[in-house]
């Protein structure tokens, strides 16, 4: 296990028992599951996270990744395209898989300068240049802090969080003019809460039509 993970890494598992000395036994079936980066985690109180059939999400349009967990901790990151096995995408079709394709990109036929490829720094630019290649826009990156403004002003609320509410507090924001540190101040949660005021009455009006 220490060959994979260190203390404090951040990572994604089911919770599968709790041993008599407190110790607890955890589950990774598919590659979703696993260490955690390239994301922010927001931290709310459990009870305000409303469970879902599916806890791994992509919220509608903002090509944003959730991770909604029961004990409170939500952790946001850019869309990343996954294999049916859970591995992204981008892993698979995309990134070098040993040093030898590097080699290749470094050394193709015809180089004129070979001892290139046994340059380490050339290869260590090379891995950096087809990461880099891969990385999220900074369109995904704004999105992800602003979901995560999202979930901080629902909690401050005391309402419930779950995709449907995170992207409306999230179009809220950006209907309203709202900068991301502005989205937990009072004028901004004033407004959240009107809307979800009105959201109820259209809901119980329509309910009530339907009897």
């Amino acid at each position: 296990m220490r060959s994979m993970f260190r203390e404090g890494d951040l990572i994604s598992a089911e919770v599968q028992g709790k041993s008599h000395d407190g110790g607890i036994q955890l589950h990774t079936r598919s590659s979703k599951f696993g260490k955690l980066g390239g994301g922010q985690l927001v931290a709310i109180h459990a009870k305000l996270v409303k469970k879902q059939r599916f806890h791994f999400t992509t919220l509608k349009g903002l090509d944003v990744d959730l991770i909604a967990g029961l004990n409170g901790l939500l952790w946001v990151s850019p869309h990343i395209q996954r294999a049916e096995d859970g591995t992204p995408l981008q892993d698979v079709m995309t990134k070098p898989t040993n040093t030898s394709s590097l080699l290749g990109t470094l050394n193709p036929p015809g180089n004129p300068n070979p001892s290139l490829a046994d340059d380490p720094a050339a290869i260590a630019a090379a891995a950096a240049a087809a990461a880099a290649g891969s990385g999220p826009s900074l369109q995904q990156r704004e999105a992800v802090v602003r979901v995560a403004g999202a979930i901080r002003a629902l909690a401050a609320l005391m309402l419930q969080v779950y995709p449907d509410s995170i992207v409306n507090a999230y179009q809220a924001s950006l209907e309203a003019g709202v900068a991301v540190k502005d989205m937990t101040e009072k004028k901004f949660l004033e407004v959240l809460a009107q809307r979800e005021v009105a959201r109820r009455v259209k809901e119980a009006a329509q309910a009530d039509a339907a009897q």
